[in-house]
């Protein structure tokens, strides 16, 4: 049943939250507790819950009760809820952004009227704005963490101590201040940030996702921003990444590139490797043109610094080390793609510089004019988890020509390539299909130009590129009748494109010849001939191959 409006009806304070306006009705009404509070509004609307209260956001049923019994209009309650703000960002990110049941306060303004300021909601807001003192989330005589039925009686439920009374937090210097004050005006008009003074303006949204991904740029630089006895603790504050990532970009792109250099000094090649990769998910809508350019543009100078710097070893030669970087790869990458045959090494410890370059070239292709359903190598070992299926094998596919990789503006190492899907799922069929043969092999047959396909066996032969071939083997294992029988199935191939009439197909034993059924009648026995020594001797340097990986 609905109750009776309130008696005493104060007047709505212009920064507090819903939640505070409701608290102050009910103390200035005489109701001794949260819950009591709670209870009549529970009775007010019906599904009224005290969710309500902690996030700070109403339905519309519940706000056309309260307005009853306040005499104030829905869109002038509406105001001070954070409803609009949960339309515009979503349930997941206004649950990151804001507390729930814990709170925070300025004992100053606490002190000369109740007052629950919507900004202190926030979780990077830890400066009072009025007043430009620390905010508090703690009792300061006892340190119990305080929560709203805590600030609804103004008392810590722990010791009872006063939470209007007590020491002052520290206030922040001059700089400090500026940029938590402009960050509370970032949060509080959803779309005040913007990175250069001509530059369009970001919404929230926008803004926290610029936060999240920077913050991987920035791990143990600690604050930037302001002075710490606990660098680490400081980094921990939500606060002061908030303010770290605002330095970051303003003057933009002098901080940026600060940030960049000791992100560089600072972390380790492996480090580097998945923080960048983190990073560089930003990139994947055209949201950040200009930090896309400004990022790219310092990773192609410093490896092209870093390239120079190790010229004076030898003008052809370069270490593996510095292989890696400029390949953008794990050092361990390198010593597996020797492995493989895909780069040979001069020395235990260097490599040759041109022919790492030219893998570079080869694996990050042309530029791309259409980006749209391609797909980078992170996202593919990311997206296809599949046991043995790693960089190397990627590597192994592009140098075969599996894969052709394109690159987008100014992209420099083999992990911002990108590629076909449709390609992708070719390879990773090969690869689940062809569990025998091994990336030496791919190596030595892209040596002796032997290309690689996709078969089908079918009833009427092995299919590919429209002609069917056959061959003994097959006859005496029915791979026609099975397919007649039990439906056709592929196999993966190699073929000389100038030579059509014969393919190559691979099994756990070796390599085996199957000739074009059109023409077996009348082979050319030249032809055959030189076809079956380029057979024996592709055998022959598989044979050399398995044996120097067996000694190594």
């Amino acid at each position: 049943m609905m109750k009776e409006m309130y008696l005493i009806r104060p007047s709505i304070i212009p920064v507090e939250s819903l939640t505070s306006y409701l608290f102050r009705l009910g103390k200035e009404n005489g109701y001794e507790s949260a819950c009591d509070l709670f209870n009549t509004y529970k009775n007010t609307a019906e599904a009224f819950t005290w969710f309500y209260l902690i996030r700070n956001t109403f339905t519309e049923e519940s706000l056309d009760g309260i307005s009853r019994m306040t005499r104030r209009s829905v869109s002038e309650l509406n105001s001070l809820t954070f409803n609009r703000l949960l339309q515009e960002i979503g349930a997941d990110s206004l649950s990151k952004l804001t507390y729930r049941e814990t709170a925070q306060f300025c004992s100053i303004c606490l002190n000369k009227t109740f007052l629950l300021n919507r900004m202190w909601s926030y979780r990077p807001v830890d400066m009072c704005s009025l007043h430009h003192i620390e905010l508090t989330s703690t009792c300061t005589q006892c340190g119990w963490r305080i929560n709203l039925r805590d600030l609804y009686k103004e008392e810590c439920r722990k010791c009872g101590a006063p939470l209007n009374e007590g020491s002052v937090n520290k206030r922040f210097d001059r700089a400090t201040t500026e940029r938590k004050i402009r960050l509370n005006e970032i949060i509080a008009e959803n779309d005040a940030f913007r990175l250069t003074p001509e530059g369009r303006n970001y919404k929230l949204q926008e803004f926290m996702t610029l936060v999240h991904r920077s913050l991987f740029l920035m791990r143990g630089a600690g604050s930037l921003t302001e002075d710490a006895d606990d660098n680490a603790a400081a980094e921990q504050r939500v606060s002061t990444q908030y303010c770290n990532v605002i330095w970051m970009y303003d003057n933009f792109p002098r901080n940026f590139i600060t940030v960049l250099e000791g992100f560089y000094s600072r972390r380790s090649a492996p480090e580097r490797y998945v923080e960048k990769g983190e990073f560089e998910q930003l990139f994947r809508t055209n949201l950040f043109p200009e930090v896309k350019e400004a990022y790219f543009n310092f990773w192609d100078k410093t490896t092209r610094t870093t390239v120079k710097v190790t010229k004076h070893l030898a003008d052809s030669y370069i270490s593996k080390q510095n292989a890696a970087t400029i390949l953008g790869i794990s050092y361990r990458y390198i010593n597996a793609l020797i492995r493989v045959g895909i780069i040979q090494k001069v020395n235990q410890q260097q490599v040759s510089q041109k022919e790492i370059k030219q893998l570079l070239t080869a694996c990050t292709g042309r530029r791309s004019e259409n980006p749209q359903g391609r797909i980078t190598i992170r996202d593919m070992l990311r997206k296809y988890p599949i046991r043995g299926f790693s960089l190397v094998n990627i590597i192994s596919f592009i140098v075969s020509g599996f894969l052709q990789p394109e690159k987008t503006d100014q992209l420099a190492t083999i992990m911002e390539a990108t590629f076909s899907e449709q390609e992708v799922n070719y390879c990773l069929q090969l690869f689940r299909m062809t569990p025998t043969i091994k990336l030496y092999e791919v190596s030595v047959m892209r040596n002796d130009h032997v290309h690689m396909g996709m078969a089908t066996i079918t009833a009427k032969g092995l299919i590919h590129n429209g002609k069917a071939y056959s061959n003994p083997a097959m006859i005496k294992y029915q791979w026609f009748e099975h397919a007649e029988k039990f439906g056709e199935w592929q196999c993966p191939v190699g073929y000389f494109p100038e030579n059509p009439d014969h393919i190559v197909l691979f099994d756990a034993q070796g390599l085996e010849v199957a000739s074009s059924i059109e023409n077996q009648q009348h082979p050319d026995a030249a032809v055959l001939e030189a076809y079956y020594d380029a057979i024996n001797n592709l055998k022959e340097r598989l044979s050399q191959a398995r044996g120097q990986l067996k000694s190594e």
